[in-house]
């Protein structure tokens, strides 16, 4: 399952986030608009940021192994991304069954 093949569920971010992704966007353009707000939720509202991660079901075993990185929210939105392609790809995926 590569993310480049699949598509970004623009809507769920846009309602989580409050961020401008739009289909014109790539998974860059994407990754580093969440980047950003996750480094301000980071430095204000950790607690609202693990409840998301746990709500999305993020794997608290990855969360823990980059939570001290410096690079933290790049990564922390790389996670946020990859579990959202992939819920987006299960529900397609029975959808049409």
């Amino acid at each position: 399952m590569s993310d480049s093949l699949l598509p970004i569920p623009y809507a769920e971010i846009q309602e989580e986030f409050a961020i401008d992704a739009n289909e014109t966007l790539s998974y860059e353009e994407v990754k580093q608009k969440l980047t950003l707000i996750l480094e301000q939720i980071l430095m204000r509202d950790t607690q609202r940021l693990f409840a998301y991660l746990y709500r999305i079901d993020v794997a608290e075993d990855k969360v823990k192994a980059i939570i001290h990185h410096p690079d933290v929210a790049s990564l922390m939105a790389e996670l946020i991304l990859q579990k959202l392609i992939e819920k987006a790809y299960w529900r397609n995926l029975y959808k049409k069954s």
